[in-house]
C-alpha cells in the first residue's frame, strides 16, 4: 500500500515537472507562427485587368522566406493579365506580426523578381499609389489564376508508365518466343 502511494506522489511529481516544459514549447510554438511570413493577397496586371496571384505565391513559400521570379508570357498564372501593357503586382503579406503591402513594377527580361520579406514593403495604406491600385482592384475584381499545375511530374509519371508497358511488352515477346522454341524441339 504504501508503495502505490509513493507511485502516485511520483506520478504527480513528474506531472508537475512536466507542465512548464508543455508551457514553454506552446509559447515558443506560438512565438514561432507570429513570426513566419504569410501572403494574405497578391494580385498582378493594370488598371482595369487584374489577375489574383495569391495560390501561385503561397505554393513557392519556403520557411519565413519568399525568393521567386515570374517571366513573360505570364504562363504559370494563366496568361498574361494586360497584354501589351506595362504591369504592377501588388502583395499584401504578414511577417512577425506585422502587415505589410509590396508594390512592384514589371522590369525587362523578368517580369518580377519577388523576394520577401521585402525592405521595400510599407504598411497597408501609406502608400498612396499602392493605396490607389487596390482600389482599382476593389473597382475590376480580379480574374481568379487558372488552375496552375506544375505538369512536369505527371508527364515524368506518363513517360515513366510508357517505358515500363514497352519493357513488359518486349519481355513478354522475349518470353514467348523461348518459350515456343523449346516446345518445337
Amino acid at each position: 500500500m504504501n508503495l502505490g502511494k509513493a507511485t502516485a506522489r511520483s506520478c504527480s511529481r513528474k506531472t508537475a515537472c512536466w507542465v512548464p516544459i508543455l508551457v514553454a514549447v506552446v509559447f515558443a510554438a506560438s512565438f514561432s507562427v507570429q513570426a513566419g511570413l504569410e501572403i494574405d493577397k497578391a494580385y498582378c496586371g493594370t488598371e482595369g485587368s487584374w489577375r489574383d496571384v495569391t495560390p501561385f505565391l503561397q505554393q513557392r513559400l519556403a520557411s519565413n522566406a519568399l525568393s521567386a521570379t515570374l517571366e513573360q508570357p505570364f504562363d504559370r498564372i494563366g496568361g498574361d493579365p494586360a497584354p501589351g501593357q506595362v504591369k504592377k503586382m501588388i502583395i499584401d503579406y504578414r511577417y512577425a506580426g506585422k502587415s505589410w503591402r509590396l508594390l512592384l513594377k514589371e522590369q525587362y527580361p523578368v517580369a518580377f523578381r519577388i523576394r520577401l520579406p521585402s525592405i521595400d514593403a510599407a504598411a497597408p495604406g501609406s502608400d498612396p499609389l499602392a493605396s490607389a491600385v487596390m482600389a482599382d482592384i476593389a473597382a475590376h475584381p480580379a480574374t481568379p489564376m487558372a488552375d496552375y499545375r506544375d505538369h512536369r511530374p505527371i508527364f515524368i509519371a506518363y513517360c515513366s508508365a510508357l517505358v515500363a508497358i514497352i519493357g513488359a511488352s518486349i519481355a513478354w515477346i522475349r518470353w514467348n518466343e523461348s518459350k515456343g522454341g523449346r516446345h518445337q524441339q
